[in-house]
């Protein structure tokens, strides 16, 4: 992976990196996957093990991966409470924002297929670009997330991912129209991963997030469809949300 180190004027203070694919086709825009990764965690080690070079190889999309700095936190998380980090314009939200901008300008990618996929703080932080900037992200993949604002300070972060607090579908919602009152256009869709057994992140923040976002695109809050086993896997249930179309 290749680091930038001028792409705006990123002030949330954040790294970037990227992967450029092998073989990219002539004259054609791609898509671009923007990973973020987890506490502890930077964006070498998820490049090497999470498998997404590969899967840009074979498909042709580029790869960017933000990365925490130590000195913003000291275990590397990316900063999903924090108002201003989580806050459309500012913070690191924005620094992310930047790097998407930086990509569809210097770079031959799709500004219509930009996604995002990001592991716990990571998820967190995922799903505060995709409410805050919903006009440039098509869609994203949150793993052990939690719902836009659940938590407002690192006390509130600590206690959210082990009983977030149940609101209403609306209420959720209204945290994120809150950032774009003037929006009009759809919200990105999101597909959400969480494990049974996780024992750092409690599921229910996926339950919440669920009804953030079936709020935000209009959708029944229970699911219309249900499979298990998945794809012929005993251990995965899916669940999916259908709109009045």
């Amino acid at each position: 992976i290749t680091e930038i180190e001028n792409f705006g004027s990123n002030p949330g203070n954040l790294k970037m990196y990227y992967y450029k694919p092998k073989n990219l086709p002539d004259g054609v825009k791609v898509p671009v996957v923007f990973v973020l990764h987890g506490c502890l965690q930077n964006a070498e080690t998820v490049s090497e093990l999470a498998g997404w070079n590969k899967l840009a190889d074979i498909n042709g999309f580029y790869v960017v991966y933000p990365q925490q700095k130590y000195t913003n936190n000291t275990s590397g998380c990316f900063n999903w409470f924090k108002k201003k980090d989580i806050t459309r314009g500012s913070g690191e939200v924005h620094s992310i924002k930047e790097m998407i901008d930086y990509m569809n300008i210097n770079f031959n990618t799709d500004s219509s297929k930009v996604f995002v996929a990001g592991l716990s703080a990571g998820a967190a932080m995922s799903v505060a670009l995709m409410a805050c900037y919903p006009e440039d992200v098509n869609s994203g993949a949150i793993f052990a997330g939690s719902p836009y604002k659940v938590a407002r300070n690192p006390f509130e972060a600590m206690f959210a991912f082990w009983l977030p607090p149940n609101k209403s579908p609306q209420k959720w919602a209204k945290r994120v129209l809150k950032q774009n009152p003037n929006y009009t256009g759809n919200y990105p869709r999101m597909i959400v991963f969480h494990g049974r057994l996780d024992f750092v992140v409690s599921m229910r923040n996926s339950y919440e997030l669920v009804q953030q976002w079936t709020a935000l695109h209009k959708t029944d809050v229970k699911p219309e469809k249900k499979e298990r086993p998945f794809n012929k896997n005993p251990d995965i249930t899916r669940l999916a949300y259908n709109d009045a179309e």
